[in-house]
């Protein structure tokens, strides 16, 4: 699942960012946010340790996590899904106190604390996981009769489902498209299926610099919208369903994928040439990383 948490660490970066800060002086610039957060990270670390427990680093947002049960259904990335059903219970880890909690409730993923929506990401559909937040992430500085400044949450969450209908609609259109060519994809968390011939060169990455040959179909008809026999992106600059998909292939892979348009061109359509909400198909070819 390492290429969803790249995708959904993009806004985080920019959050990071602001945290950290980088001013042209002489003199190395404080943060205080950021300040707080390194101590923050160092805290849960140090609670970890002294209770033995066995928590994954998450490169990103500094957030440490136990998945009880990955699940196996859609992961929720959060810059395309609308909401998201969660069970959960959200404490302050030095007290314990309990400052909220849902059993199976519907949240728009806006709405949601970010240390919540995060936590959330970590998980497929089905899920569980325990995780360690940074008040960053949480209520920072703020304040109030039970919830002290700064305090790191520790958030018990269980996804039941990622709810998003035009997504959903279309992965059930893939689906009987398929079932009627009798062929069977592979699945990715993210509801893109695929069909991979994989190669034998290096692993594309998120940063990458990649050359390719593809084609570009809409799959309502079959028209070709898109195409080139070789050319050269900065991966991180092509629509999110290349770069949750391009990362699975080594050089020389050849892959078929059946994107919705929440991981292409959404509601706006491009250019004249892909209407609002279509479905692509691309045949891609991996030339080179670069």
């Amino acid at each position: 699942m390492k290429s969803i948490k790249l995708i959904n660490a993009i806004a985080l970066l920019g959050a990071m960012f602001l945290l950290n800060g980088c001013l042209d002086t002489e003199e190395e610039p404080v943060n205080p946010q950021f300040e707080q957060f390194e101590k923050d990270v160092a805290a849960i670390d140090a609670y970890l340790t002294s209770n033995g427990i066995d928590a994954i680093a998450d490169e990103f947002t500094g957030i440490r996590y136990v998945v009880n049960n990955p699940g196996d259904g859609l992961n929720p990335i959060l810059s395309v899904v609308d909401s998201l059903t969660l069970t959960y219970e959200a404490s302050v880890l030095s007290s314990g106190f309990v400052f909220d909690e849902a059993d199976g409730e519907r949240f728009k993923t806006t709405d949601l604390l970010s240390g919540i929506a995060y936590t959330a990401a970590f998980i497929e559909e089905g899920g569980s996981v325990t995780a360690y937040v940074p008040s960053f992430y949480g209520f920072g500085a703020t304040a109030t009769d039970d919830i002290p400044a700064n305090s790191i949450m520790k958030i018990d969450l269980g996804l039941d489902a990622v709810v998003d209908r035009q997504l959903i609609t279309e992965i059930n259109a893939i689906d009987a498209a398929l079932e009627e060519m009798n062929r069977t994809p592979t699945i990715d968390p993210s509801g893109i299926r695929y069909f991979l011939e994989q190669g034998v060169g290096n692993f594309a990455d998120a940063s990458s610099i990649v050359s390719v040959s593809y084609e570009g179909k809409l799959l309502s008809n079959g028209e070709v919208f898109d195409s080139s026999a070789e050319a050269t992106f900065e991966l991180s600059r092509l629509i999110l369903g290349w770069q949750i998909m391009i990362p699975k292939m080594k050089e020389g892979a050849k892959m078929t994928m059946y994107i919705p348009s929440p991981y292409a061109y959404g509601t706006g359509g491009s250019r004249d040439v892909v209407p609002p909400n279509a479905t692509l198909v691309f045949e891609l070819e991996l030339l080179s990383i670069n």
